[in-house]
């Protein structure tokens, strides 16, 4: 019995850790990705940069939404890009993120996995799994529009 439940303890301690490195991996993927459109990059280089500088899941699992604000974050537009959505985050061309934002304004970069697909999910013996979305934000103010 006390062996049972050392043992939920012990794993469920390992796969939160787990989870925070992959949320704080995350975290710092999506200001990475808004850095990058901050100084012009197109939304191809700002998705490709948030996917590629994080290590705990595969880049084809990370979906990335941009939005920008006028109003020092009062309030946020509607998507630039969404590869959620059926816009994805794929465009080499001109308007940049931050043509569209303008300069001077906010510009944030999301960066969510969601729980669907259950890879990713926190698995404690004898007590069962949970399924978790994870998700990031990056917020950069604009500073060049191409």
């Amino acid at each position: 019995m006390i062996s049972g439940i050392l043992f939920m303890l012990v794993f469920g301690a390992i796969q939160f850790g787990w989870a925070y490195y992959r949320w704080q991996g995350l975290q710092s993927s999506a200001r990475e990705g808004a850095r990058v459109a901050a100084i012009g990059g197109t939304q191809s280089d700002a998705a490709t940069r948030a996917r590629q500088s994080q290590n705990g899941f595969a880049t084809s699992d990370i979906q990335i939404s941009m939005a920008y604000s006028s109003d020092d974050g009062a309030t946020w537009s509607s998507a630039i890009c969404d590869d959620g959505t059926g816009n994805p985050c794929t465009s080499t061309l001109a308007p940049t993120p931050c043509t569209t934002a303008g300069l001077g304004n906010l510009l944030r970069v999301t960066a969510t996995v969601p729980a669907g697909s259950g890879k990713y999910a926190i698995v404690i013996p004898l007590w069962g799994n949970a399924n978790i979305t994870y998700s990031s934000q990056g917020v950069f103010r604009c500073e060049k529009s191409g």
